[in-house]
Parts: structure tokens; sequence; C-alpha cells
């Protein structure tokens, strides 16, 4: 078993905790941090935005999986008066489908296409992993869901003509951009009308 006292995640924040407890000088300006935290979330937008236009996409194609993350959205607004970040990231079934949805269609490529062959099934490494895994992975994956939650408590989605099954990507960089994604929305009841959220 393995001691859990003292035990620490290995991230980045804790590669510069470790620097500061070893006393090592490290000057940081004002501007260093100021571009850090513009990066952070300017880093965010595209790969945020493609991760919704992929999940709405599923959702219109698969219709259980759509009326299953409604009615868990729906009780939620039924039995919460608020709806916080904890509501949010405590939902189950909203959150396997954000994983799959990255899974299935993660908006950052991982592989070369000389090791596609090498690709394990059920590999799962959307933000990365170990120290240099993405630094705005809570905040990423907050912004998502609640997005989801929002929009789906107020519209659903179906497949039209015009919906390219399966979609056309374009590879920008490192990011993979839908180039479009046509769908349906339809407007539906919301299950309560009490919350803030539906009110805006």
């Amino acid at each position: 078993m393995v001691p859990v006292l003292n035990a620490c995640a290995w991230d980045t924040v804790q590669s510069f905790c470790d620097v500061a407890a070893k006393g090592v000088p490290y000057d940081v300006k004002q501007d260093q941090i100021l571009a850090q935290a513009v990066l952070f979330f300017l880093a965010g937008v595209d790969t945020s935005a493609n991760t919704l236009a992929m999940s709405a996409y599923h959702l219109a194609l698969n219709q259980d999986v759509q009326a299953r993350l409604v009615e868990e959205i729906d009780q939620v607004l039924l039995t919460h008066k608020d709806i916080t970040l904890d509501v949010v990231m405590g939902l189950p079934y909203l959150d396997a489908f954000v994983m799959e949805v990255l899974r299935i269609s993660g908006p950052v490529t991982m592989f070369l296409g000389d090791n596609r062959k090498l690709i394990q099934p059920f590999t799962y490494l959307p933000f990365g992993e170990g120290p240099r895994q993405c630094v705005g992975m809570k905040f990423a994956l907050f912004k998502v869901k609640f997005c989801l939650f929002h929009v789906l408590s107020k519209i659903s989605f179906q497949v039209c003509p015009e919906t390219d099954i399966p979609p056309t990507h374009q590879p920008v960089i490192l990011v993979m951009i839908p180039e479009t994604v046509t769908l349906k929305v339809t407007r539906r009841k919301p299950a309560a009308v009490h919350c803030a959220l539906l009110s805006e």
C-alpha cells in the first residue's frame, strides 16, 4: 500500500513548489505572470468550442444519450435552488458523456499518423499526463460541462439533411477543427423556471 501522508499531485504547480522548497532563486516578472494568465484563457477557446461542437453532434446522432442527459439535468433543476460548480461537476452522466466525447473526438491530436496502428482502443489522454498535463484541465471541463448544462436545459439537437456524417475536420497546427457541424436545434420546455440560470 502506498502511503498517502504528505502525498502531492505530480503537476505544474507541484513543480513550482518543489523549486521554491529548494530555495532556487527564480525571478518572475509581472509581465510573465500576465502572459501566462492570458495564455491560460486563450488556449482554451478553440479546444472548448470544438469539444462543444462535437458534443452537440454526438447528441444529435444518439438521441437516447441526449434523452438520458436531459433527464439528469431536469432532475437537478427540479431539486436544486442554485446551480453551483459542485452541482454541475457532480453530475455522473454529464461527466461520462464529456469524457466519451473527448475520447472519440478529442480536439487535440495526440498521435502521429505513423503510430495510429499502435494506439490502444481505449487510450484516453485528452489533457496529456504527468507534470506537463494541461494546467487548464479543470477549468476547461467546468466550462464545457456548464455550457452543456445551460444549453440542454433549453434546447435539443437533431440531425438534418445538411449534417455531415461523419464530420470533416480541418487540422490547424495541433487542433482538429470540425469544418461544419450543421444540426437542427429545437427549443424545449425547461423542467424548472425557478433557476436563475434559465432566466438569463
